[in-house]
């Protein structure tokens, strides 16, 4: 499930993007919708006018447009922002513009081959200060591969376009789905085990935090504050990290 941060900044993306430029109106609605700060909206413009790249995005241009429309149509798809009246013709307008790349599949455009590489961005080594570095392929499932000095993905992290993180887990908890009949009858036991609703959704977002091969200042801010709200300490964040890491491999 998408942040509201997260959602903003996506919505941010396609605006600035668009050909009129940045309609800060729509833009105020979307923040309000969201009921995100001033904060949340300065850390979202700070990482687009670092990272926009005069709208080349480091050669992403494609793959960043299209991670920023889908996160604006799960947002509408499940309410979170309005999919009727105005306001939602506004919105479909926005994720509308850019059509003629709906059909890219953003792997190929960032040229990397599935089953082991290929393209030119797959054969070279790239410099750990791109801002939106290393994307590597595997069987069409994109590795997490660095950590940095606060346990969060390093610039040279690869990048999960397609959110396939946040689809094997929802898949792990599909799996257990049969042993919920059974489970029933037990809910005192699910009582005894607290501490699990907490890091199962804290993963969950964890899963979801970066896009670009980096995590924004926005998505960084949100993690701390989702961490401190649920309890979790530190070394717990980095064991589960380790965790989906070692999961993805």
């Amino acid at each position: 499930m998408l942040a509201p941060e997260q959602i903003l900044h996506a919505a941010m993306i396609l605006s600035v993007e668009s050909e009129e430029g940045i309609d800060e109106g729509l833009i105020s609605q979307v923040q309000e919708t969201l009921e995100c700060d001033s904060e949340d909206h300065e850390a979202a413009m700070s990482h687009i006018e670092n990272h926009r790249d005069g709208g080349d995005w480091g050669g992403r241009r494609d793959a960043v447009l299209h991670r920023s429309r889908e996160r604006v149509r799960e947002a509408m798809d499940n309410d979170t922002l309005p999919s009727s009246g105005s306001f939602s013709d506004e919105l479909n307008g926005l994720v509308g513009e850019q059509a003629d790349h709906e059909d890219i599949d953003p792997f190929a455009e960032l040229g990397v081959a599935s089953g082991g590489g290929g393209g030119s961005f797959g054969d070279n080594t790239v410099d750990s200060s791109d801002p939106l570095s290393v994307f590597m392929d595997d069987d069409d499932e994109e590795e997490e591969d660095l950590v940095d000095g606060d346990g969060f993905l390093a610039s040279d992290s690869a990048l999960n376009l397609d959110g396939e993180v946040v689809e094997d887990d929802v898949e792990e908890q599909e799996v257990e789905v049969p042993s919920v009949e059974e489970e029933v009858d037990e809910e005192p036991e699910e009582d005894e085990q607290p501490a699990t609703p907490p890091n199962v959704a804290y993963e969950m977002l964890m899963s979801t935090c970066w896009i670009d091969g980096i995590l924004d200042p926005a998505e960084a801010k949100l993690l701390a504050r989702k961490r401190e709200e649920l309890g979790i300490s530190f070394e717990q964040h980095l064991e589960m990290l380790q965790s989906m890491l070692e999961r993805s491999s």
